[in-house]
This record gives structure tokens, sequence and C-alpha cells, in this order.
């Protein structure tokens, strides 16, 4: 009963009902797309929005953008069966999710012989290597664990 009067008052209220069909042609898009494309892009482009007859497609990577360029007058094709009014597809990049990196561990312990080894290793790199710098901050602020 709930969603039968929800779904009357969605489309009882003009700019509801607006958005309602806008997602729809989104929805109706969005599969087109899915069909047309090759299997590797995929999940690489999401269609984000119609205006004035250009679909907007958000490519999550400029790599798969040049892809989806590439086949971006086919779809153009594709989409005009849907709506005779799309004349443009635009490609942007929107990638899906950043790229972070995973906080440090704190609290980071080795055995004895462990941090000998890497004291060891380091000291055999050149002076000025990066990675020596590195080792040698690593021990000197790392934990020491009781062997087991």
């Amino acid at each position: 009963m709930a969603a039968n009067s929800l779904g009357k008052f969605i489309k009882t209220d003009s700019g509801l009902a607006r958005y309602t069909a806008q997602v729809g042609r989104l929805l109706q898009l969005q599969r087109a797309y899915e069909k047309a494309v090759p299997a590797a892009l995929l999940r690489s482009g999401r269609v984000a929005n119609l205006k004035q007859g250009v679909v907007v497609i958000y490519a999550s990577s400029g790599a798969a953008a040049v892809k989806i360029r590439q086949v971006a007058p086919r779809l153009t094709d594709v989409f005009r069966q849907i709506g005779p009014e799309i004349n443009e597809v635009q490609v942007k990049v929107q990638p899906t999710e950043p790229h972070r990196m995973p906080p440090p561990i704190a609290g980071g312990s080795l055995k004895d012989v462990a941090k000998q080894g890497l004291e060891k290793l380091s000291s055999q790199l050149p002076s000025d290597s990066p990675l020596r710098k590195a080792l040698e901050h690593f021990t000197r602020h790392v934990k020491i664990r009781k062997p087991d």
C-alpha cells in the first residue's frame, strides 16, 4: 500500500516525475552502453548524464577514456535507437575510487635476528642509496620482539 501511494506521489509531483523520467533514460542508456562496448570496457565507464542531446560517459581512467572515445561513433548510433535526439557522446575522466595508500602499521616489531639482517644489508649498500637510508630509518624505529 505504501509503495503504491509513493509511486502515485512520484508520478503526480511534476519535479519528481521529471527526475524519474531522467533516471529511467539514464538506465536505458547505461544498459545500451553495456551491450555495445567490449567486455574489457564494461567496468571502465558509466553513463553519467544526458542533456540537450549529449550523452556524458565517465571513464575510470585516462586510458579507459581513450578506448571509449574510439567506440563513441558506435555508441552514438546505439544511443540514437533509444532517443533520436541524441547526437553526441562526450567522455570525461572521473575515477570511481581514488587509490589510497594503506595507513602505516603502527607499532611494528621484528625479531632481533631480522633487525640484525636488515642492518647488515643496509651496511652493504652504497652510502647514498635511498634503500640504505630507508632501511636505517626503519631499523632505528622498529621495536624488537621477544623470541617465540
